[in-house]
């Protein structure tokens, strides 16, 4: 496969919207997001600043950069646990994210580290390994719909 074929696979299996990458190779995405926030976003889903390892379960393309789609799906991520903990939305992991995290895991009989592991994201029902086909951010997407995009 081209890199650009790689690219926009990993696009597609992550459910991001392309928007108007078209031929223009070009994605809509947030801006940038700071190394310091990569990390606590990382740390706060329980990755220990893995990169790689993120990548993987979210079946992105495993090159240990925060380019803009790992990016985008890690702020996906922490936004569904946010939403789940009751925190507020803000794709960004904090204080009042972990002290969200924290209460939720309490009130449902788990080890309140505030942090969303494996068993946090699980009691959340919240995918945090997906499977080919899938999205941890919602939906799937048919092997046609790839090849046509590709």
């Amino acid at each position: 496969m081209t890199s650009r074929r790689l690219f926009l696979h990993g696009a597609a299996i992550s459910g991001l919207a392309l928007g108007t990458a078209g031929l223009t190779g070009g994605i809509n995405a947030h801006a940038a997001m700071p190394t310091d926030r990569i990390k606590r976003n990382l740390n706060g889903l329980g990755y220990s600043g893995s990169i790689v390892k993120f990548q993987a379960d979210h079946r992105l393309v495993q090159d240990g950069k925060a380019g803009a789609i790992t990016q985008s799906v890690l702020a996906a991520m922490v936004s569904l646990v946010q939403n789940k903990a009751g925190a507020t939305m803000d794709s960004s992991w904090g204080d009042a994210t972990t002290s969200a995290v924290k209460s939720y895991q309490s009130k449902n009989g788990l080890e309140a580290d505030g942090k969303a592991g494996p068993l946090t994201m699980s009691k959340m029902g919240i995918t945090r390994v997906v499977g080919l086909g899938t999205s941890s951010i919602g939906g799937s997407i048919r092997r046609t719909e790839v090849i046509q995009r590709g």
